[in-house]
């Protein structure tokens, strides 16, 4: 039996999810040109910005998820969807903002949400790799 991780959970169903919403996320933005431009004020943009509200709401769920008793799901479940959605919530949260950067408060939130999700590359490395170079490090007497 091949050793599962929180990447392949349940057959890739929440890359699955991901792609998908990046897919139709590029869609409405390629197919549908608001008149007064491609920016968070316009339809597109309000509709792609409540997308990502509610995914960063979902995603700050798990924190409360896992350390609930009863369950909704499996905590693996979960972690695998909060990594790949997060993922394509930088993607959704980009289309929002129409490639439109300056100096004012809505870049400022861009740029921390980009922070969050590097470091949550970060954690999910540390997550993955040091645990078995803590083990393979002790040796077989601390075994």
């Amino acid at each position: 039996m091949q050793h599962s991780n929180i990447f392949d959970y349940k057959k890739y169903r929440y890359f699955k999810w991901a792609v998908m919403v990046i897919l139709l996320a590029f869609a409405a933005y390629l197919l549908f040109e608001p008149a007064v431009g491609h920016y968070g004020g316009s339809w597109l943009g309000y509709g792609l910005g409540t997308l990502s509200a509610v995914m960063v709401l979902w995603m700050a769920w798990y924190g409360v998820r896992k350390r609930r008793y009863r369950s909704s799901g499996s905590t693996q479940g979960w972690l695998s969807a909060h990594i790949y959605l997060g993922t394509a919530l930088t993607v959704v949260a980009t289309l929002h903002s129409g490639f439109h950067f300056g100096l004012n408060i809505h870049t400022f939130t861009y740029s921390l949400l980009l922070v969050v999700v590097v470091s949550g590359f970060f954690g999910n490395y540390a997550y993955m790799i040091y645990p078995r170079l803590m083990t393979e490090n002790m040796g077989e007497d601390n075994l």
